[in-house]
């Protein structure tokens, strides 16, 4: 039990430490979807809570993205003073810990004690995980509520099981549809193929749903999306340097060593549903996968405990095997994430912090929609068309705008969205354009503003 402890709490400050390097290297967190988040999160500072008139000028949209982790954002910055973009560098080490932490006990559950931590270790050092570990967006904290849910699912602890589900569909959309797809497979399968007690899986799953949205009503009935963004799927040959070449690798070997029980039914399902999500028509199958690294990372913590109960292998020798896998995973892991760095440039969060300080509140400013919610963030301008458009009914029309404006330079577009300042950076590379032809009011080596 002490060994197990120890191990358990190495693996969390491995998992805290590789986070935390990110931090302390840069200056500015990273990602892209922070910087919207930061600024949704700045409204409820300011009792903000329904309309979001930072992000799609001149008028604004209504606020459809749900509200738990911008609250939570909120309240830290209220309560400790800190600036935006310091939480959102140093909590991610903190949350992606803390979801370590909780896949071990749900894996526990399903599982042994070793099993678990070879997970936990396989999970620590997943690209995808570790990418989206290192930035500050809502599915940092969902990660911690799928797992929550699942083990209170599997406990039989309907009720809170129904609480986590309720608290995911507050947090992030694609994290409640991977969550509530594990049920279902899950239920119905078990509802299959187990026989005794076979109707109370299909009632729990029922009570948890109804429960889930109940809570979620109060926010949801009046936050429905006009728009499901779609965003492709990752071809196959893309999965295993995603998820990991090791933990792919040893997941195959652990599916073949699988028994016939209610545990590996669960595997199966998470796994299974996941997948499927990967390969869906609808919304965004590529961020998925994210998801599927966790029952990709339980079954290759399986085939490394298969490997030790069924060959004559020494313990010495496969513990040696072990960390020789762990270390090639970590250097996978670590090699994929280095390159990261912030989205925003030193010269273009200059040129913004001097929009916020030379132009009036309310100014609509033309933007590329990948530069619009950094804009948004440091210069507290709206921009032509934000990120996170789901709640705006004319998505489609402010598109082919910008792409017309960057383009042609019509100049009856800026009286259409009441435009005062063009934004001109990222904007070269994306439409091989000449400049502007306004005046230039500011410029860095690679931004410039110009004014009509």
């Amino acid at each position: 039990m002490q060994l197990t402890r120890v191990s358990l709490l190495f693996i969390c400050l491995l998992s805290f430490s590789i986070v935390l390097q990110s931090s302390l290297t840069h200056e500015l967190p990273l990602s892209y979807d922070v910087w919207y988040h930061l600024q949704i999160s700045r409204n409820f500072t300011h009792g903000q809570f329904l309309w979001d008139a930072g992000s799609f000028g001149p008028e604004g949209r209504p606020n459809t993205y749900p509200p738990l982790f911008h609250g939570f954002t909120a309240l830290l910055h209220l309560l400790t003073g800190l600036p935006f973009e310091t939480l959102a560098r140093f909590l991610p080490p903190f949350l992606f810990t803390l979801f370590i932490y909780t896949f071990y006990i749900l894996v526990k559950e399903v599982t042994t004690e070793k099993i678990a931590l070879v997970s936990c270790l396989f999970a620590s050092v997943s690209p995808i995980l570790l990418d989206r570990g290192m930035s500050y967006t809502p599915e940092a904290l969902s990660f911690t509520f799928i797992n929550c849910g699942l083990v209170f699912y599997l406990r039989g602890r309907i009720k809170t099981a129904g609480i986590m589900g309720g608290l995911l569909l507050l947090t992030h959309g694609l994290s409640s549809a991977a969550f509530f797809s594990v049920l279902l497979i899950f239920s119905a399968a078990s509802f299959a193929f187990i026989k005794e007690d076979r109707w109370s899986y299909l009632k729990h799953f029922t009570l948890v749903s109804a429960l889930s949205l109940l809570i979620f009503a109060f926010w949801g009935l009046r936050s429905a999306p006009t728009h499901i963004p779609y965003g492709g799927e990752y071809p196959l040959a893309l999965y295993p340097s995603k998820l990991g070449w090791i933990q792919v690798f040893l997941a195959f070997l652990g599916f073949t060593f699988l028994s016939k029980d209610k545990k590996t039914l669960f595997i199966l399902s998470f796994a299974g549903s996941v997948f499927i999500l990967t390969r869906n028509p609808i919304s965004l199958p590529y961020r998925f996968v994210e998801f599927l690294a966790l029952p990709v990372c339980m079954l290759a913590a399986r085939g490394i405990y298969c490997i030790k109960m069924n060959t004559t292998l020494t313990l010495k020798k496969v513990n040696v095997s072990l960390i020789i896998l762990f270390s090639l995973a970590f250097i996978n892991g670590s090699w994929s994430v280095e390159k990261y760095k912030p989205m925003v440039t030193e010269g273009e969060k200059t040129s913004f912090l001097w929009l916020n300080e030379t132009s009036v509140e309310g100014l609509t400013i033309m933007t590329q929609w990948r530069t619009a919610p950094i804009l948004a963030y440091f210069s507290e301008r709206p921009p032509l068309k934000g990120a996170f458009e789901m709640g705006a009914l004319n998505l489609r029309e402010r598109t082919e705008d910008t792409q017309l404006f960057y383009t042609t330079y019509a100049e009856d577009l800026i009286s259409k969205y009441a435009v005062s300042y063009v934004y001109y950076g990222l904007e070269e590379a994306k439409y091989g354009h000449e400049e502007p032809p306004f005046d230039k009011v500011y410029s860095t080596r690679h931004t410039a503003f110009y004014h009509r």
